[in-house]
């Protein structure tokens, strides 16, 4: 994740605060559903109008507090293509939670989430938690005339009532969202990481990762961002992904 400016003394902060708990959450999906931008408007609050394709996998890093405790949020954004799936998967590895993300405009991306929550299941285990994410909420209501006889007609492609069966018959939570307005942005981090920490709470979990928070470390550099396995920066090529949302 290429931080600039503001972000990567944000994220410098982040990395010199104290924290009760380290989790580790991912951000999966298909290529151009707006996932790197889902996670810069997170960390920064801001929207990326030219964004990239990841290659690889982009990492970000930000302090909440979730029911009292000082949570260190490492998220990962995976990239969507199919030519990198055998690199990204090694790091679903240690992950407690998932926001799986769809383009409400694209139908193509919302069919893929079987396959991509079946993914992180058997990669990271059964009991992750995951959000089903209808992202680029702000182009649903648009009209386009790319149609077969030139009607215009609305870009939703998946509406909200089927997402949220889906959601329903997957055992999944459900949002939709706008990275370019910020609209719903930070409730589902916040969401998939206080559901993720009530169940590390019941089964014990949070003690161990909260031993393994202590003396952690994530190293920052000019040009690239690395967690304490060594982990770090995804490569980037000029592709617009998400000119909107």
């Amino acid at each position: 994740f290429r931080l600039r400016g503001r972000a990567r003394r944000s994220m410098a902060k982040s990395t010199a605060e104290k924290y009760d708990l380290l989790m580790k959450l991912l951000i999966i999906g298909n290529s151009g559903t707006g996932k790197s931008c889902l996670l810069h408007r997170f960390i920064e609050d801001r929207f990326l109008d030219d964004q990239t394709h990841t290659i690889g996998v982009e990492f970000g890093a930000k302090i909440v507090t979730i029911l009292g405790t000082r949570v260190k949020l490492q998220i990962w954004d995976t990239a969507g293509q199919e030519r990198y799936r055998s690199v990204t998967r090694s790091y679903y590895r240690g992950a407690s939670g998932a926001l799986c993300v769809y383009d409400v405009t694209c139908r193509q991306s919302f069919e893929a989430m079987v396959t991509w929550i079946q993914g992180a299941r058997n990669l990271a285990g059964p009991e992750i938690v995951i959000m089903l994410v209808g992202n680029k909420s702000d182009l649903a209501d648009q009209e386009t005339s790319d149609t077969p006889d030139g009607t215009p007609k609305k870009r939703r492609a998946v509406s909200h009532l089927e997402a949220s069966k889906f959601a329903q018959d997957h055992n999944l939570m459900m949002l939709e969202t706008s990275a370019m307005t910020g609209e719903y942005v930070e409730d589902c981090f916040i969401k998939v990481a206080k559901n993720t920490l009530i169940r590390m709470q019941e089964t014990g979990e949070g003690e161990t990762a909260a031993q393994h928070a202590i003396g952690r470390r994530v190293a920052l550099h000019d040009d690239d961002f690395e967690d304490d396995e060594g982990h770090g920066q995804g490569q980037r090529r000029k592709a617009k992904c998400c000119k909107s949302g």
